[in-house]
């Protein structure tokens, strides 16, 4: 038989009862439960456990009412008390046949021939960590906000210096001097006036002779 436990569970072993009449002690059963480790759970011996076996309950009472319980604590005060672990299993046996005089024996027994061993698994309560996955989101440079792309065009674009205006040349009148119509047009205001000049000196001395 296969049981799992958790810490601090309770198992009760019950000793068959049977009641004190002629007719029911021919059904009375005797037992011997034993702690043993796993190489005496496998092969129904006792003697195989090199005095590691621990005898924790007989039933040679079977009018009485008489158990056993298994508390799977994680300390004991008793010197030769078991201490549970989580992970670990844990067997039990009974090697007697079922009579009187078979109540001691160390092999065989029902554990032969009718199985009757128990396996108790302590299992781990705790829920186990979840573990953490980190999945990368595949870079996406035109709809993140956090990916700041420079490409070379960008750059010439940055550098490009702005543009500059040239002045629009001038219209000029084709001449041996080479000057420009505004040259010609300020050249002949100033004839002007100095002929406006001369003209007034001269009506002015005339009229001091006269």
């Amino acid at each position: 038989m296969y049981l799992e436990a958790e810490i601090n569970d309770v198992i009760d072993i019950i000793c068959p009862h049977t009641n004190d009449t002629d007719e029911d002690r021919y059904k009375a059963q005797y037992h011997t439960f034993i702690q043993v480790p796993y190489v005496s759970y496998e092969s129904c011996n006792v003697t195989k456990a090199n005095k590691t076996e621990k005898f924790l309950l007989k039933c040679n009472r079977p009018f009485d009412e008489n158990k056993y319980t298994l508390l799977f604590q994680s300390w004991t005060p008793y010197p030769r008390g078991t201490r549970f672990v989580a992970g670990q299993s844990y067997y039990y046996i009974t090697t007697a046949n079922g009579s009187p005089d078979g109540i001691d024996q160390t092999e065989g027994g029902l554990c032969e021939t009718h199985n009757m061993r128990l396996e108790v698994h302590i299992i781990d309560p705790s829920p186990p960590v979840p573990r953490v996955t980190t999945t990368q989101r595949p870079k996406d440079t035109t709809t993140s906000p956090l990916v700041h792309t420079t490409t070379r065009k960008s750059v010439e674009r940055t550098k490009r210096p702005p543009p500059t205006v040239k002045p629009k040349p001038t219209d000029k009148i084709g001449n041996k001097n080479g000057y420009d119509k505004q040259t010609e047009t300020g050249s002949a205001c100033r004839y002007q006036m100095s002929s406006l000049l001369l003209l007034a000196s001269c009506l002015i001395a005339r009229v001091r002779w006269h």
